[in-house]
């Protein structure tokens, strides 16, 4: 999705200085969001696993979110260095390694 806008996602991840408050409050309110759409499924996950023991739902929901974020940071700023396939196969990596946990 970056590759195909990367103008429109230059602007929600790396929001200038001067930005208006409204655009911060949008991007605050998305990330929100993301995390009460991603917690219930982690809740679900965890539960049906049985673990991995101690995982925190609400806190694995942030950090996925700003996986995702940070992801598409390093492919719009250093595409050759962090293709979305290296950044898809360390995504895929972590997951294997909590669900085995």
């Amino acid at each position: 999705m970056v590759h195909a806008e990367p103008d429109t996602w230059r602007l929600a991840l790396f929001p200038v200085e001067g930005a208006p408050p409204e655009l911060r409050e949008t991007l605050g309110r998305v990330r929100a969001g993301l995390v009460g759409l991603l917690q219930p499924v982690a809740e679900t996950g965890i539960a049906r696993r049985g673990g991995p023991r101690g995982l925190d739902p609400e806190l694995f929901s942030r950090f996925l979110v700003s996986f995702g974020e940070e992801g598409a940071k390093l492919v719009l700023s250093d595409p050759a260095k962090y293709p979305p396939d290296r950044l898809a196969g360390f995504a895929a990596t972590i997951m294997g390694a909590v669900r085995r946990s």
